[in-house]
């Protein structure tokens, strides 16, 4: 990936950070809502909680993070994936995976110890099912399936 088009992607995450989120939806404590979205991006497909989440930002509320998360997905910034699960209290306190709306915010969003291919591969696969309307889920028991 070129350097301008990181650079590209890196301007087009802060405008719909600060221009879409921000200033739509009033978000208070801007650098935390920016760390928690770096976060949500850096680890795109995979597997995250509201609670993990919550503790590892410093976030006291786990509404807040559930906030934080919709505003991202309004924006089409960031995508959510539930877990495949009949009962809809299981599914409401299970873990999910969040997708990155663009691959290239993925390495945009910050460093990497190595090119994680299958973590790009998996988000792509991803956004071209989510374009073509399928209902997707995830199952995570001894091995994981996604989709």
């Amino acid at each position: 990936m070129k350097s301008q088009d990181i650079s590209l992607s890196e301007q087009y995450q802060t405008d719909i950070i600060y221009l879409d989120i921000v200033a739509r939806f009033g978000v208070r404590d801007i650098m935390e809502f920016r760390d928690m979205t770096m976060y949500f991006i850096t680890n795109a497909a995979r597997t995250i909680s509201y609670k993990t989440l919550s503790d590892i930002a410093g976030v006291k509320s786990v509404s807040k993070v559930k906030n934080y998360l919709k505003y991202l997905e309004q924006a089409f910034l960031l995508f959510r994936l539930v877990p495949r699960n009949y009962l809809q209290k299981v599914m409401a306190r299970a873990s999910y995976k969040v997708y990155a709306g663009e691959v290239s915010f993925i390495h945009a969003a910050g460093f990497h110890r190595s090119e994680d291919l299958g973590q790009r591969i998996e988000n792509l696969a991803y956004l071209h099912l989510a374009r073509t309307n399928h209902e997707m889920y995830f199952y995570s028991g001894q091995r994981e399936c996604v989709f």
